[in-house]
């Protein structure tokens, strides 16, 4: 038998396929849409960076609080 049936037979996911978040299970796919939403929110707030219209450590709190949020790791703006 396959991972996937003998964790079928047990009632648990595989963990190749979901992950927690906060105490929730997650799939596979939930996963990275989550981190390409939280890609796409740092290039913004790089963007504002770049452009000197937010203070950085304005906008690498709202990074920081994006990525828990989305439960990513933390990539810095700067």
């Amino acid at each position: 038998k396959t991972n996937i049936e003998r964790c079928n037979r047990i009632g648990v996911m595989p963990s190749a396929l979901t992950s927690f978040k906060g105490g929730n299970l997650i799939s596979a796919e939930q996963r990275q849409k989550n981190l390409t939403v939280y890609l796409l929110a740092r290039d913004i707030l790089k963007r504002l960076y770049v452009k000197g219209a937010v203070s950085l450590e304005i906008l690498e709190r709202l990074n920081r609080k994006n990525a828990e949020q989305m439960g990513c790791m933390v990539s810095p703006i700067a």
